[in-house]
């Protein structure tokens, strides 16, 4: 298991686009994917729901421009609680669900791992939640990595109950 940092660490863009994938990173997704399945099933089982939040769902539309904050912050993981387009492949802790993402997956774990800088995730406000418009892979790397929060822009808010 990986005894990582409890925030995910400063990264810059890989210029060379060119990272070796991090030996622990593919069975890093395939134990991730395995979970992820498996809470799914269960849950199924239990008649409970393992899906991720739609923030279109909660709120009828999203905001008509959305446009990012300068402020790069880092969010809690645990006040992510969904997503405006990625209900499907991502589980509500961010598990992956399907195999088609274990390229890019790993790619984003192999950076993570190797200390290389990525860019902040994009989020919309509600309230104290946060919704993911950009960086699915990036907090599902993280919360497997055990990490604490993330650094992100805030694209756009809502009142908390709208």
């Amino acid at each position: 298991m990986f005894n990582g940092p409890v925030l995910m660490p400063k990264m810059a863009p890989n210029r060379s686009d060119s990272t070796l994938y991090h030996p622990a990173a593919r069975p890093a997704f395939e134990r991730a994917l395995w979970q992820g399945r498996t809470r799914g099933l269960l849950a199924r089982l239990f008649g409970r729901s393992r899906r991720l939040f739609s923030l279109e769902k909660l709120v009828g539309e999203l905001p008509q421009s959305i446009r990012p904050d300068t402020d790069v912050r880092t969010i809690p993981l645990k006040n992510i609680k969904g997503s405006i387009n990625r209900q499907r492949e991502f589980d509500k802790e961010f598990y992956p669900l399907d195999s088609h993402l274990e390229q890019r997956w790993s790619r984003v774990a192999s950076m993570m791992l190797q200390g290389v800088e990525l860019p902040p995730v994009e989020l919309i406000q509600r309230g104290d939640d946060y919704y993911v418009v950009d960086g699915h892979h990036r907090i599902s790397v993280a919360r497997r990595l055990h990490c604490d929060g993330i650094d992100a822009v805030i694209v756009g808010k809502y009142a908390q109950f709208v």
